[in-house]
């Protein structure tokens, strides 16, 4: 499924800060919904040594929620999902990041 141009480009930017911490991208994107800086930095410090680098891609959509697939290098996917400002589409007003579930394991065990 085709991720729309802003959700895409905000998905790319959390990608990029799990990478590495860039200040600008939180500043941008990330800092008027989450103004704990320092919690924001150490949370993807922490994905940052768990999974590494990241890229969007792909998205599902389920019911009302759109979820973008970020893969890692070093195994396993993060899930995304974002709800953006109705007037300033390039921040954030709330987001998951969450491990995909592993593929081939019933949850039902």
């Amino acid at each position: 499924m085709p991720i729309p141009k802003d959700e895409r480009a905000v998905a790319d930017a959390i990608a990029k800060l799990i990478g590495a911490w860039d200040e600008a991208v939180y500043k941008k994107h990330i800092a008027r919904a989450f103004p704990e800086r320092d919690q924001v930095a150490d949370f993807y410090q922490g994905l940052r040594a768990k999974y590494g680098t990241c890229a969007v891609t792909s998205a599902e959509h389920a019911a009302f929620e759109r979820t973008i697939l970020l893969a890692c290098e070093r195994g396993g996917e993060l899930r995304l999902s974002l709800t953006l400002d109705d007037q300033d589409r390039a921040v954030i007003r709330s987001y998951k990041l969450r491990p995909a579930p592993a593929a081939g394991i019933c949850p039902l065990r």
